[in-house]
């Protein structure tokens, strides 16, 4: 996964730093193949994305993207459960996804609102749904804006080591923008926007 200067290797975690305003959500939207950029490209497991017609761009986010937006773009008409196997549903095998879909809620502790519409859950019960759906098909790229945004310290840790998990056992490139230093010793590499350079590693 690269744009430009900055790439992301499989099994790679590595956190985006920046103040507010840098351009850390357009950078993901650029990496998504949401937004198209007027120079460089991006690239998604060796293929140029930036340069397909929008159709196959939207293919690509489907299957080879997990996204976890500070919008979070949960479908206000379906449930918890639903929302976080929509992509499943859309690619014909939702029923075989459910035991993760449960696993997933579990772990982030969301289980008891997968029968609830978005607008009945908190805001931190919608980041969580979010994540499990950005998990729940482990996606060979994980980009996440603030995931931890809406968190307490427990929570934001078992959502991050979750994404952990999806590098180190399924391959993922995980690109994490974010203002939460406490993740910071928990990825490989730490990038400022500001240079698209490394200015820190943690082991």
């Amino acid at each position: 996964m690269r744009l430009d200067l900055l790439e992301v290797g499989s099994g790679e975690v590595v956190a985006l730093v920046g103040p507010s305003g840098s351009g850390k959500s357009t950078l993901l939207q650029l990496m998504s193949g949401e937004l198209v950029p007027q120079s460089g490209s991006v690239t998604l497991a060796g293929e140029r994305i930036d340069n397909l017609p929008d159709a196959r761009r939207r293919a690509a986010r489907r299957t080879s993207i997990g996204v976890v937006a500070q919008t979070l773009s949960l479908i206000d008409y379906l449930n918890g459960l639903e929302n976080i196997l929509l992509v499943a549903m859309m690619q014909g095998h939702a029923r075989a996804s459910r035991g993760r879909a449960h696993e997933l809620a579990r772990s982030l502790d969301v289980e008891h609102v997968l029968a609830r519409r978005p607008n009945r859950m908190s805001q931190g019960e919608r980041q969580r749904i979010a994540i499990c759906r950005a998990l729940l098909l482990r996606p060979p790229v994980l980009l996440c804006d603030e995931p931890t945004g809406n968190l307490d310290a427990a929570r934001g840790e078992r959502a991050v080591r979750l994404m952990l998990d999806a590098a180190r056992s399924d391959g993922s490139g995980v690109l994490i923008a974010t203002h939460d230093e406490r993740l910071l010793p928990l990825v490989d590499r730490v990038v400022s926007l500001g240079s698209l350079m490394t200015i820190g590693e943690h082991g």
